[in-house]
């Protein structure tokens, strides 16, 4: 949900922001999102059937190169020494679910009043928040450019780290 937050938060204060970098989202009104919650609870189930972590089926292609990048991301979740994740509660994702249906539903809002350098980041199957929206987002603000990750879902940012890190820094240093 951070991506709606922040074209909601650039919107209300624009002068907050410098730059907006959007990773995995689409615009508010963008009813492919609302089926968020089937897919993710179609996924908890299989994650759970197959003693998988659900993060692999949510996050990542089904490819090889995608079940690879789900591993090492995970790998590299369980190297964290310091780790305060705290598992979400039942009502707090059911509470997530009606805002991103919610958001999903509403009257778009007017993303071309954002000027700022943005970046719009998403893998070319992301099933959670489809590419489709990403398209939309890149048309609709007129100051951003668009990277697609082939063979990417949701997290396609955490199956190309070094690519996308090496576009963060260039994208902030112009």
């Amino acid at each position: 949900m951070g991506g709606f937050v922040a074209q909601a938060f650039t919107l209300k204060y624009p002068s907050s922001v410098n730059h907006l970098i959007l990773v995995g989202t689409g615009p508010q009104g963008d009813s492919e999102i609302a089926k968020v919650g089937r897919i993710t609870t179609f996924d908890l189930i299989r994650s759970f059937l197959t003693h998988r972590d659900v993060k692999e089926y949510l996050f990542f292609t089904r490819t090889p190169q995608g079940k690879q990048a789900g591993k090492a991301f995970i790998n590299r979740l369980k190297q964290r020494e310091i780790v305060e994740d705290k598992a979400i509660t039942l009502a707090a994702y059911r509470r997530q679910l009606i805002a991103i249906k919610q958001y999903a539903h509403d009257q778009p809002a007017n993303l071309a009043q954002i000027n700022q350098p943005t970046l719009i980041v998403n893998g070319d199957h992301d099933r959670m928040v489809p590419v489709n929206g990403s398209y939309e987002l890149h048309e609709r603000i007129l100051n951003s450019q668009l990277k697609l990750y082939p063979d990417a879902g949701h997290m396609a940012l955490f199956q190309n780290p070094n690519d996308f890190a090496a576009l963060l820094a260039q994208f902030l240093n112009h």
